[in-house]
């Protein structure tokens, strides 16, 4: 399965699924942890008042 992306200036970028999959992956656990550190600022934050 190869997947093509049409970028700016008319270039085509060819994507296999396996990077497609390896990309994902790596932009879901930067959400994922950038989430966390969000939660958990915020938490410190709470508990810190008390």
């Amino acid at each position: 399965m190869i997947l093509y992306y049409p970028l700016f200036k008319g270039t085509v970028f060819e994507v296999d699924s396996y990077t497609f999959g390896v990309v994902c992956v790596v932009v879901g656990a930067f959400f994922a942890i950038a989430s966390a550190v969000q939660y958990s600022i915020r938490f410190f934050k709470i508990v810190g008042r008390q």
